[in-house]
């Protein structure tokens, strides 16, 4: 089973409730791990993504300025992608609380729509009605 934190967009609720519901999974982030940019960019975490551009681009300059650097780049690259991966779902539960939704709890399932379901059929009505 995994644990899922609930995000709650503030406001009040309606019939696209589900949609102001956001479900962050805890632990490590492997989409993150192996591909960290791309992950960014699909949750729109802007400064973040910028800032692993900017990272790789030193990496790169790193190996063509220092000739034989080369195991240590790619070293720094992989410490990098475990870094995120472990951190991932913490940045993206960060950005989410600074953009106006709050922490509402914790739901257990197999998988996502199974932690959703779970979280839908015990809120009831304060989601589906208006």
């Amino acid at each position: 089973m995994r644990v899922y934190a609930v995000y709650e967009q503030a406001g009040e609720t309606g019939r696209d409730a589900e949609e102001d519901v956001i479900l962050v999974k805890e632990g490590f982030c492997w989409p993150v791990a192996f591909a960290p940019l791309i992950w960014l960019l699909y949750h729109r975490l802007w400064i973040v993504s910028l800032t692993v551009m900017v990272l790789l681009v030193g990496a790169g300059m790193a190996t063509v300025f220092f000739r034989g650097s080369e195991p240590y780049a790619a070293l720094g690259l992989v410490a990098l992608s475990l870094v995120f991966g472990a951190e991932g779902n913490n940045i993206r539960q960060y950005f989410l609380v600074s953009s106006g939704y709050s922490f509402t709890g914790v739901v257990v399932g197999r998988n996502e729509p199974d932690a959703a379901m779970r979280l839908f059929s015990a809120l009831g009505p304060r989601i589906y009605l208006p």
